[in-house]
């Protein structure tokens, strides 16, 4: 129906947000919403014909599983291969807690997918920023679909991610 997830360091900092479809129809963005700690957000487009992607329960991953994911930008983008190294990541802050996939090639972001091209999560673009002691170079670290269930929910019903560390202001 119009609504796209995303990276929210992607959108963050920007003063207006086009899309491109795979079409090559590029279409005027609003920000519904967005959570820096998962690092995503929600767009709105004003268009209706969309085919959405397929989220996987992530209740059949097991270590080792092939993962794909789109690397680069627009006319230069290219798939990374990699494979699941860990289902089991946890990260916590005083208040919030991330259960993350981690799969064994990092430094692209956005969403990453199972062989069968459903989508198992996201990859956090962001983490290293929370969590500065950790050493997550070269590893993707993926946001599993049943977490993104929940703080998508809370992004079009809100617009914002309540109980998530913030400075504030």
């Amino acid at each position: 129906d119009g609504y796209i997830v995303t990276n929210s360091h992607v959108v963050d900092a920007a003063k207006r947000i086009f899309v491109t479809l795979h079409d090559g129809t590029m279409h005027r963005a609003a920000l519904v919403g967005c959570d820096n700690f998962s690092d995503l957000a929600v767009l709105y487009i004003d268009r209706q014909d969309l085919t959405p992607a397929t989220f996987s329960s992530n209740r059949h991953l097991q270590v080792t599983d092939p993962t794909w994911a789109f690397e680069g930008q627009q006319s230069q983008t290219a798939v990374r291969g990699s494979n699941i190294f860990s289902i089991g990541r946890e990260f916590s802050t005083k208040s919030h807690t991330i259960h993350l996939i981690q799969t064994c090639a990092g430094g692209s972001t956005g969403p990453v997918f199972d062989s069968f091209g459903h989508v198992i999560g996201f990859q956090v673009g962001n983490i290293a920023a929370y969590f500065p002691t950790v050493d997550t170079k070269g590893t993707g670290l993926v946001v599993p679909t049943a977490s993104i269930s929940q703080i998508l929910k809370s992004l079009l019903e809100e617009g914002r991610v309540n109980g998530q560390p913030s400075l504030g202001m």
